[in-house]
């Protein structure tokens, strides 16, 4: 009878734990989604199925892209600053080395800028 009562209390032990240890990871999941903001992965349903982020689009995160008015805005730039470097250009429009190596490259394929130099020391002027 003794080892039935062990038995007992200890599954209700790990149950508890379980719970204990599920509301934790809850209350560190919304603090963390309180201070990244929207920029926080949500959780998914008790039991649900993740999701592929390879299935497209329309599952998972949307891609992100350059907007037009980026471009826009560096070729501008590039315009009325001939000369300048890449790291300058994303200095003075405060711009990530990601963004603006993005936008970089999307004008140069488009050929709507001349590039002088290799590499970092690669200036930009308006084609």
């Amino acid at each position: 009878m003794s080892s039935h009562l062990d038995a007992r209390i200890e599954q209700i032990v790990l149950l508890a734990a379980n719970e204990v240890a599920r509301a934790v990871r809850a209350s560190i999941a919304d603090e963390v989604q309180k201070v990244l903001g929207a920029a926080a992965p949500r959780r998914r349903a008790r039991g649900a199925a993740p999701t592929s982020r390879r299935a497209g689009a329309s599952a998972g995160r949307a891609r992100r892209g350059v907007s037009q008015a980026q471009v826009k805005a560096v070729l501008d730039y590039i315009t009325k600053n001939p000369g300048k470097r890449g790291e300058q250009i994303r200095a003075a429009l405060k711009l990530s080395a990601k963004i603006g190596g993005k936008i970089l490259a999307k004008l140069r394929q488009t050929k709507a800028v001349r590039t002088k130099g290799q590499k970092r020391s690669t200036s930009y002027s308006a084609a």
